[in-house]
C-alpha cells in the first residue's frame, strides 16, 4: 500500500464537519488557476462517511499534503454494485464555481422589475476592487449567499467590466488574469472566503536532469486573428465600426486575419445624448441651454463609449491570440512537491531539448493517487492543453456568453 498525501474532509450543507476519508479506493484532483477545479473520488460501499456524503447539499475539501487543492458541493454522485465489491463515486465542483453561477445585474442594488434604471453595470478599479465589489453585490447581497469576502488590497492593474445579466465569470476573465492577480473562493473552518492573489515565479527551470519531469509534451497554434473589427452603436449605413489590430503578431507570423465582433449592445449612454440633442434642437425655439450642457458632456460620454469598444475589440485578440502549452508528467522529489515548490498560477520554465527553455503560466495539475500506483502530479502549463475537460470548459463559457448577449439584449 502507498501512503496517501490526500485527506478529504466531509461536511453537511451548514459546513459542519461530519468526516474524514483517507482511504478512498481512489482519488483524481485537478485544481485551476482562475477555472473551476473539481474532485472525483471512490468509496467502498461500506464506507462510514458513505451516508453523509449522500445528504442533499454536503460538501467536501481536498487537501494534499495538508493544503487545500479542491473544496465545495458534492454535485454528481453515483453507486455501482453488486454489494460486496460495489462502489461509490463523488464528484466536488470548486466554490468558484460561485462565479459561473452568479449572474451581474444592471442594477444589484433593486428589484428585477426595476433593471430598466440602466442599460449595464459598468464598474472601473482595480481588478481586485472589482471583483470583490461585484461579487458582494450580487452573490452576497443580491442572493443572500453566506460568503466571506476577505478585504481588498487593491491589487492588480485597473480594468472596466460591464454586465448585463452575464455571468460574472465570464466578464471578469481573462481581464482580471490579464491584470495580474488570480481569484480563489475556498472554504476556510466554516466560512467561504472570496479572495485574490498575486501569482509567482518558479526560479528553478525544470529539466529531465534535474529528475522531476518524467514526460512532457509541447504543442502550439498560429494566432486565428490579428485584427478585430468591432461593430458599435447605431444601424446599416450609420453604424459606427472600429479596427484593433495585434501588429506584433502580424510581423512575427506575417499573417493577416480578421475577426468581427458585435458590440451593438454598447453605447446606450451615447444614443440617448443624441436623442436629447434632436430633441433640444428640434424644440421651438431651440433649447440653448439644454444644448449647451450636451455639448459640455459629450466628450466625457464619447470617450466611455470608446473605451468599452476597444476593450471588446483587445478581448478578441486576445482570445484569437497565439496559443502555447506544455503538458507535463512531474515525479515529486525530497526538493519538488506541487503544493509546496509551486502551485498553479505559478510562472515556470522548462528546458526543452538542449537550446530551449519556455516560460508560462501553470493553468492546472491533475493529482491522482490509487493503492497500485501512488501519487501522479500532471500539471499543464500555458494556454494551449490536450485535456478536453477544460478545452470544453473554456469552449462552452466562450459560447454561452456569445448566447447570453443575444438573449438580454
Amino acid at each position: 500500500m502507498t501512503d496517501n498525501p490526500f485527506k478529504i474532509t466531509v461536511y453537511d450543507k451548514y459546513r459542519t464537519r461530519k468526516a474524514i476519508v483517507s482511504t478512498p479506493i481512489g482519488l483524481r484532483c485537478i485544481p485551476r488557476h482562475n477555472l473551476k477545479g473539481m474532485a472525483e473520488f471512490s468509496l467502498a460501499l461500506d464506507h462510514p462517511a458513505l451516508s453523509y456524503l449522500m445528504a442533499a447539499g454536503s460538501r467536501a475539501v481536498v487537501e494534499y499534503h495538508d493544503k487545500h487543492a479542491v473544496g465545495g458541493l458534492i454535485v454528481p454522485r453515483s453507486i455501482n454494485g453488486p454489494s460486496i465489491n460495489g462502489s461509490a463515486t463523488f464528484m466536488i465542483e470548486d466554490d468558484f464555481r460561485a462565479l459561473e453561477k452568479t449572474l451581474g445585474w444592471p442594477v444589484p442594488g433593486s428589484a428585477i422589475t426595476n433593471q430598466g434604471a440602466a442599460e449595464r453595470y459598468v464598474i472601473t478599479g482595480p481588478a481586485e476592487t472589482v471583483v470583490k465589489q461585484l461579487f458582494t453585490a450580487n452573490a452576497i447581497d443580491r442572493l443572500g449567499n453566506d460568503f466571506t469576502v476577505a478585504p481588498d488590497q487593491g491589487r492588480g492593474d485597473v480594468i472596466t467590466v460591464e454586465l448585463r445579466f452575464e455571468s460574472l465569470f465570464d466578464k471578469l476573465f481573462p481581464a482580471v488574469e490579464d491584470a495580474g492577480i488570480g481569484v480563489s473562493i475556498r472554504q476556510i473552518g466554516s466560512e467561504i472566503v472570496l479572495d485574490c492573489y498575486e501569482p509567482t515565479t518558479y526560479a528553478p527551470i525544470l529539466s529531465e536532469e534535474s529528475g522531476i519531469v518524467q514526460d512532457w509534451s509541447w504543442t502550439n497554434t498560429a494566432p486565428k486573428a490579428t485584427s478585430a473589427v468591432v461593430g458599435g452603436r447605431d444601424e446599416a449605413k450609420l453604424r459606427e465600426f472600429r479596427q484593433f489590430t495585434d501588429s506584433s503578431a502580424q510581423s512575427l507570423w506575417e499573417l493577416r486575419s480578421e475577426a468581427f465582433v458585435d458590440a451593438r449592445d454598447v453605447g446606450s449612454e451615447l444614443n440617448e445624448w443624441y436623442g436629447d440633442m434632436k430633441t433640444a434642437q428640434g424644440a421651438t425655439p431651440p433649447d440653448t441651454a439644454a444644448i449647451a450642457a450636451l455639448n459640455a458632456s459629450y466628450a466625457g460620454i464619447r470617450a466611455s463609449y470608446e473605451a468599452l469598444i476597444a476593450k471588446r475589440g483587445n478581448e478578441s485578440l486576445a482570445e484569437n491570440a497565439e496559443k502555447t502549452g506544455i503538458r507535463m508528467v512531474l515525479s515529486e522529489t525530497e526538493s519538488f512537491r506541487y503544493g509546496e515548490s509551486v502551485s498553479v498560477g505559478d510562472r515556470v520554465s522548462m528546458k526543452v531539448g538542449p537550446n530551449l527553455t519556455l516560460t508560462d503560466m501553470l493553468r492546472e495539475a491533475e493529482l491522482t493517487w490509487d493503492f497500485e500506483n501512488g501519487v501522479t502530479a500532471t500539471p499543464s502549463v500555458g494556454g494551449l492543453t490536450d485535456n478536453p475537460d477544460r478545452v470544453f470548459a473554456q469552449a462552452l463559457r466562450n459560447s454561452a456568453s456569445r448566447i447570453r448577449k443575444i438573449e438580454v439584449r
